[in-house]
């Protein structure tokens, strides 16, 4: 008899060969005509006992599909006694989402292989871009390890097979979905990410792409505690009253060309930070915007403006105010054209 990689399960093909042998099925006259091989079911479960395959079938749909067939296979034994007396509060316990299908490659007369599966993930449950480094290969191969085929959730939850369409008819039928264990996926695993993986998600958009995945897949299980009860307040998300897109802001071409330019391009892009506009759960883009408070308190202490105007933000509209009570610095755009640019300019990012 073999085990698997774990060690502490039974390999099933080889124990039912073990436990096998050829028996007469059909009689006549007294002799036998007609013989099967025979599995003694009492030889099968006399090697399975409480705790055997708990790290083989480890999960809760592995260890749910398990205690499912022993208890269809040995349950009604007498003396036998291999299913915690709990046993069913696993099932009872499952936390199961939907996250996708399972498509197949089809040879050139559309005929499917099999053999061949391609798992189709709806966008919202795809990886945001830093779980797809190097450093992170190791958590999403592992998060893989918690998804499974509409056959075994089936079977974990309800104990009957699933007919996908491939074989004899059998008691449920299903598609060729994807299931999600959140226990799996969402539990303690969801707070061990590799910290060379962690820095990758840690900061800027990035963390705010992984945040939202997170609470999409995981939000709502009680397996799940990685998120903070404050993490919505970490979001760099676009508030329309503070920040405007860059491809919205065009300076004047009295700007562009002129001495001013430089600076408060640099004074703009310094203030830049990729952030997401929010719709439902998810980003719906991820524009480039400027911090336009900001820009407009930098604008007015750097001497771009030398009329030395006072900038009024109240988080709904800017105002520029032209009072000059006091004495002009040397202007750095001397020139009106570029003074009136300048002017123009903040006027126009602050208006969008």
């Amino acid at each position: 008899m073999t085990t698997d990689r774990a060690g502490d399960c039974p390999q099933v093909t080889s124990l039912i060969g073990d436990c096998s042998a050829v028996q007469c099925i059909r009689t006549f006259v007294g002799g036998c005509v007609g013989t099967a091989t025979l599995v003694d079911e009492s030889c099968v479960c006399g090697n399975f006992t409480v705790g055997t395959c708990q790290k083989s079938c480890s999960g809760d749909i592995p260890l749910a599909g398990f205690y499912r067939w022993l208890n269809a296979t040995c349950a009604y034994l007498p003396d036998w006694n291999g299913l915690p007396s709990d046993w069913h509060s696993v099932i009872d316990d499952l936390d199961v989402i939907p996250i996708g299908e399972i498509n197949y490659a089809s040879d050139y007369y559309g005929v499917p292989n099999y053999s061949s599966e391609i798992y189709v993930i709806p966008i919202s449950y795809q990886f945001p871009a830093c779980l797809m480094s190097q450093q992170c290969s190791q958590y999403t191969t592992d998060w893989y390890d918690c998804v499974f085929n509409s056959t075994e959730v089936y079977f974990a939850t309800t104990g009957l097979t699933c007919n996908s369409g491939r074989g004899p008819s059998e008691e449920v039928p299903c598609g060729f979905d994807l299931y999600l264990d959140r226990s799996c996926a969402c539990g303690s695993f969801a707070d061990t990410i590799p910290a060379s993986c962690q820095s990758e998600c840690g900061s800027g958009i990035n963390n705010t792409l992984y945040d939202l995945w997170l609470n999409r897949t995981c939000g709502g299980s009680h397996h799940f505690q990685a998120l903070p009860a404050n993490w919505t307040s970490s979001l760099q998300l676009v508030d329309n009253k503070t920040y405007v897109p860059t491809s919205k802001i065009q300076y004047p071409s009295c700007i562009t060309g002129s001495d001013c330019y430089s600076d408060l391009n640099a004074t703009q892009w310094n203030l830049t930070s990729v952030r997401c506009v929010l719709s439902g759960d998810d980003c719906s883009s991820t524009p480039t915007v400027v911090d336009i408070p900001q820009f407009l308190l930098l604008v007015q202490e750097s001497e771009l403006m030398p009329w030395a105007p006072v900038v009024e933000w109240n988080n709904s509209e800017a105002k520029i105010a032209n009072v000059t009570s006091y004495s002009l610095i040397r202007p750095p755009c001397p020139s009106d054209g570029a003074k009136l640019g300048v002017f123009a300019a903040v006027n126009l990012v602050c208006t969008h």
